[in-house]
């Protein structure tokens, strides 16, 4: 299966729309978020995405208390653990607790953010992914993720 990465959105409207018809052009089933939305009206930007959406809250995501009455976004608590076609995935925002989570051996996939950085790595058995960030605030690369989950292949997407 197909999937869009993404996180560290920050407000920035224009890439997340481009990051959604990127995914939506990908055909992808399922995009997921690892957080730093910032601010609610972010969600306007994916509502047309055609694939599933989730995603987790970053450390910069305080005022998210409407998402579930106005935006019906499926944001959880981190670490996110979640089941795609038989791989497991672990889900977190800061990169601080890696090392733990790889060295169980419970995950295929650990995805991860808040670095703005995009990077692949295979860790044991687990590859770790971070999409890098959707805004490119901080260092003018926005990037998103392609993932195949039944290849573990990926590739990397600028925006601009």
């Amino acid at each position: 299966m197909l999937i869009g990465v993404m996180s560290d959105t920050h407000d920035n409207l224009t890439n997340t729309r481009l990051a959604v018809a990127i995914f939506n052009n990908c055909n992808v089933s399922r995009v997921i978020h690892a957080g730093d939305f910032t601010s609610c009206f972010m969600f306007d930007a994916l509502k047309d995405l055609k694939a599933e959406f989730s995603g987790i809250f970053g450390n910069n995501d305080f005022d998210l208390s409407r998402l579930d009455k106005e935006y019906r976004a499926k944001l959880h608590i981190q670490p996110y653990e979640f089941v795609i076609e038989q791989k497991r995935f672990v889900m977190i925002h800061e990169h601080f607790n890696i090392t733990k989570l790889t060295q169980t051996g419970s995950y295929d996939f650990l995805i991860y953010g808040h670095t703005h950085k995009p990077k692949v790595e295979q860790i044991g058995r687990t590859v770790v992914l971070n999409p890098g960030e959707t805004c490119g605030w901080l260092h003018s690369n926005p990037t998103v993720a392609l993932l195949d989950t039944t290849t573990a292949e990926t590739h990397f997407i600028k925006l601009a």
